[in-house]
C-alpha cells in the first residue's frame, strides 16, 4: 500500500473512529418496546406535547428520514415516552427503533429552554436505563447548515457502512 493511500485510509478511519458504534459501554439493540406501544402506553398530555412540536427544522429532517434508503434503517418521528418509574416523560425527535437510537435535535445557547419540552439533565440516562435507547444529539444550527450530510453522520454513528478494513478493537 503506497503512502497515498495509506493517507486515504486513515483519512477515512478518522470519519468513523469516536462513533457511537465503537463506544465500549454502548449497546445498540432494537428497541424492546413497540413504537405504537409507547405513543399508545404516553399519557394525553404528552401525546399532545409530541403532535404539537414539529417546527419548520424538524419537518426538513423528517422529509428526509421518513424514507429508510439515505440512513438504511426506519426511522419514527415525534415519539412519546413516558417513564413512570422516574415520573418524567420526553418526545424523542427521531427514533431508529431497530438500533435503539434516538436522534436528538438541540438548540444552540439556548438560555430558556422551551417550557413545554424542558431539557432534563436526566433525560439521556432515563431512557437509556429504562429502554436502553441511546441518543445522538446534534445542534439546530448545524443540522440548518448541513442538513445533506445529515443522514451519512447517523449511518457513521450507527456504523452502517463502515469500510471492511477498519477494524475497532
Amino acid at each position: 500500500m503506497g503512502e497515498a493511500e495509506h493517507g486515504a485510509r486513515r483519512a477515512e478511519a478518522a470519519e468513523w473512529l469516536g462513533r457511537l458504534h465503537e463506544l465500549p459501554d454502548v449497546r445498540l439493540r432494537p428497541l424492546r418496546v413497540p413504537v405504537e406501544r409507547l405513543r399508545h402506553s404516553a399519557p394525553e398530555w404528552l401525546r399532545d406535547r409530541a403532535r404539537a412540536r414539529t417546527d419548520p427544522l424538524r419537518h426538513r429532517v423528517w422529509e428526509l428520514l421518513r424514507d429508510p434508503a439515505p440512513v438504511g434503517t426506519p426511522a419514527a418521528a415525534q415519539v412519546p415516552v413516558h417513564l413512570p418509574e422516574v415520573g418524567r416523560g420526553y418526545v424523542l425527535d427521531f427514533l431508529f427503533p431497530e438500533y435503539g437510537v434516538n436522534v436528538q435535535i438541540d438548540r444552540w445557547n439556548d438560555e430558556s429552554p422551551d417550557p413545554e419540552d424542558p431539557w432534563s439533565e436526566h433525560r439521556d440516562g432515563d431512557l437509556r436505563e429504562a429502554l436502553g435507547i441511546q441518543t445522538i444529539r446534534y445542534f439546530d444550527v448545524w443540522v440548518k447548515e448541513n442538513l445533506d450530510l445529515l443522514a451519512d453522520e447517523i449511518r457513521k454513528e450507527l456504523g452502517l457502512g463502515r469500510p471492511p478494513w477498519l477494524r475497532i478493537v
